[in-house]
């Protein structure tokens, strides 16, 4: 790079060998860096040649996968029980169904309902030091970007036999329910589905018929027009009356279920980010799978689709942000969590239990509700500004992996634990495997583990508490690399997308933004704001000499003045204050 003394007036940083590669050739112009990130080692990263060649092994086991499901024998079949799987048009990892049936006479004065809540089961099929676990135990999640998806477990294995469909195996949580949402009592079994239905939110929106305004759409779109995406038969129009009365009943199960933990001092928030998606061809999202190029140069031409979906900013924590989709899918994924973990706190099973610890150096959480939050809510019509909000979960404390029982403060559960996404979460693996290892025990003898005994002996488990903490100080590390690398290359697209519209006119952007201030923290001259009209993230430049000092709950007029690809970040200029929160607030 230096011998062609083109780059000596830009220095010689991470930034300029990056540029240096993509103007040769050896990385695409409109490569996303994330995806070579040391630290997230993904196996096409080609930082590990061992983690190279247990890919290349996982593929090779297509042909013959030799799979054993080591719960056959205690598989309870549900037969005709219509489940339904909720989730978008494209997905293609399955992992969670549902199911309700009444569990007493509809004519009774206290109905109640069992909620079966139906997840994918890979583990029964693959022993913890099988080489998919492995993989899986490296990976700690499957890793979602715009133009590439990484999968946990291989495609052919999740789509081929583990995602739910007709005649395929599950792990059900079951809740008996009474009309306040409570439990009754609770199940897990291991069990064969039969009759799936799939739908996407918008259809069980439009079968339950409690829509709430999302407000305008806003897409921007570079480079041409996005093919037209598969085509759908929408189940709708074939529902029975008694899916429909299925539906409505885990509705109304989820709506209580809400006002349950909201009665616990659970949170209710929906950010609301914008979908991006990148077109390299016609035919499919997504870009090839084009490695480094080092054979010499190379000469690429255009550049790809990218669309980015959004809209106009809303308050995360109004109760217009959530659709019946969303309370109905979170709350049982939630009550499924919420079983599996009570199920192993009464019987002393050590796994991975996620809870919320009180930050020493903040007031506490209750406190602040009555000093800060009460009263904003009562100039806000009972509902919390955004900018005082997010400083409330901030005192509500971090969350944090353990292995024994802790409660969740922001979901408002006493026991919590991701179990519903076995087919891209590690940690829902392990809660399997401990799950599937206890109900086999409790098979062979004959007799329930539940036990007040904290020493009881658990030698059949396959993970041993000790193993689970030293699990749990790697994995909780590398869930915070891919949440941060997944948001990294969202932003990566979406400031594409702004540079190709703001830099070379693709595509035409308000003339000004109004920015809103959230929280405090300048990081040196500019601060983190969000536009309204397009509910993205940038970065404000602070006001001239003799303005107005800014203040947390601001709105500003702004212009786009830069945007960089390479660290993400789009920097705007204040033009002029717009408005002010009313209320107590705090120099940003």
């Amino acid at each position: 790079m230096q011998a062609t003394g083109l780059y000596d007036d830009i220095g010689g940083g991470k930034s300029t060998g990056f540029q240096f590669l993509q103007e040769i050739g050896l990385l695409l112009p409109y490569e996303n860096r994330v995806r070579f990130d040391e630290h997230l080692l993904l196996p096409t990263s080609q930082h590990s040649r061992p983690l190279q060649y247990l890919m290349s092994s996982l593929m090779d086991m297509e042909s013959k996968p030799d799979f054993k499901d080591s719960m056959k024998h205690l598989r309870h079949d549900w037969g005709s029980l219509p489940v339904y799987c909720i989730d978008g048009a494209s997905a293609h990892e399955i992992d969670d169904g549902l199911s309700v049936e009444r569990a007493n006479s509809a004519n009774s004065a206290s109905p109640e309902w069992w909620a079966h809540i139906h997840i994918a089961n890979p583990t029964a099929y693959l022993p913890r030091d099988h080489p998919m676990s492995k993989m899986a135990r490296h990976m700690g999640e499957s890793v979602y970007m715009p133009e590439r998806a990484y999968m946990m477990l291989p495609r052919w294995a999740t789509q081929g036999h583990f995602s739910l469909a007709p005649d395929r195996p599950c792990l059900t949580f079951s809740a008996r329910l009474n009309e306040r949402g409570e439990i009754i009592e609770q199940k897990i079994r291991s069990g064969l589905i039969r009759n799936v239905t799939r739908l996407t939110p918008s259809e069980v929106t439009q079968i339950v018929g409690l829509n709430r305004d999302q407000g305008e759409e806003v897409v921007l779109t570079v480079g041409g027009t996005p093919p037209p995406g598969p085509e759908r038969i929408s189940p709708v129009p074939n529902m029975k009356p008694q899916d429909v009365e299925n539906l409505k009943a885990l509705q109304l199960l989820a709506e209580r279920r809400a006002t349950f933990r909201n009665a616990a001092g659970g949170l209710f928030f929906n950010v609301q980010k914008p979908e991006v998606a990148v077109w390299q061809s016609y035919n499919k999202t997504g870009l090839g799978w084009e490695h480094p190029y080092r054979n010499g140069s190379r000469v690429v031409h255009g550049d790809p689709i990218i669309r980015a979906t959004t809209s106009p900013l809303r308050n995360w924590f109004s109760a217009a942000q959530n659709t019946s989709a969303d309370i109905l899918v979170r709350e049982m994924m939630l009550l499924a969590c919420e079983i599996s973990t009570a199920w192993c706190a009464e019987r002393q099973i050590p796994t991975i239990y996620r809870g919320s610890v009180a930050k020493a150096d903040l007031m506490p959480a209750e406190e602040f509700y009555k000093s800060t939050v009460a009263p904003a809510m009562a100039l806000n019509d009972g509902e919390m500004p955004l900018h005082i909000a997010l400083d409330y979960l901030r005192h509500v404390g971090s969350i944090v992996l353990t292995t024994k029982p802790l409660k969740h403060r922001l979901l408002g559960l006493d026991h919590y634990g991701k179990v519903t996404s076995p087919l891209r979460r590690y940690g829902d693996m392990i809660l399997h495997w401990q799950i599937e290892a206890a109900l086999r025990e409790e098979a062979r003898t004959d007799t329930s583990l539940v036990t007040s005994d904290r020493n009881a002996l658990r030698s059949f488990l396959p993970f041993s508490e000790s193993v689970l903490k030293t699990i749990i100080l790697g994995l909780q590390p590398r869930e915070s690399i891919v949440s941060r690398a997944k948001a990294s290359a969202e932003k990566f697209w979406i400031n594409m997308l702004l540079f190709r519209a703001h830099h070379y006119g693709e595509a035409e952007l308000p003339q000004t933004l109004r920015c809103y201030v959230p929280q405090a923290g300048w990081a040196g001259f500019s601060l983190n704001v969000v536009a309204e009209e397009l509910n993205l993230d940038f970065r404000m430049s602070r006001p001239e000499r003799g303005n107005v000092a800014v203040m947390v709950g601001d709105v500003w007029e702004c212009k786009l003045v830069s945007v960089n690809c390479y660290d993400t970040f789009r920097m705007v200029e204040p033009i002029r204050l717009v408005s002010r929160y009313d209320g107590v607030s705090q120099v940003a």
